[in-house]
């Protein structure tokens, strides 16, 4: 018996694909298919090329490095709300903060500095 392959199925679906590709950059893996399926929406509405979305995860998955996971959105979140848009956040001087990123306040740079002063 053959198998029809109809759009939007596993069968027609390319293992190499952009949405894999995205799918390995992508800072959180949860809910696969639901975010498939808003991937192919948006790239088949023409709202966004394959390149955008995958410029843009790779800039999210950037600004989520070293922090609590539990705050990075979830992918069809991020898919829906047009994330991929999203301007990187700015760089705030000022040491690096409990997650070993620059910006913010870090008691360790600060007392760091205090010991440096008092040599």
């Amino acid at each position: 018996m053959k198998r029809e392959h109809v759009k939007g199925t596993r069968e027609s679906l390319s293992s190499n694909s952009a949405f894999d590709r995205w799918w390995s950059t992508y800072p959180r893996r949860e809910g696969k298919i639901a975010a498939r399926k808003a991937y192919d929406r948006i790239v088949g509405k023409g709202t966004a090329t394959a390149d955008e979305l995958q410029a843009g995860a790779e800039r999210y998955a950037e600004a989520r490095g070293g922090q609590d996971p539990q705050f990075t959105k979830m992918p069809t979140t991020w898919l829906n709300g047009g994330c991929w848009a999203d301007e990187p956040a700015p760089v705030r001087p000022g040491g690096l903060n409990g997650a070993g990123r620059s910006g913010g306040f870090s008691a360790l740079a600060y007392v760091a500095e205090r010991i440096a002063d008092d040599e």
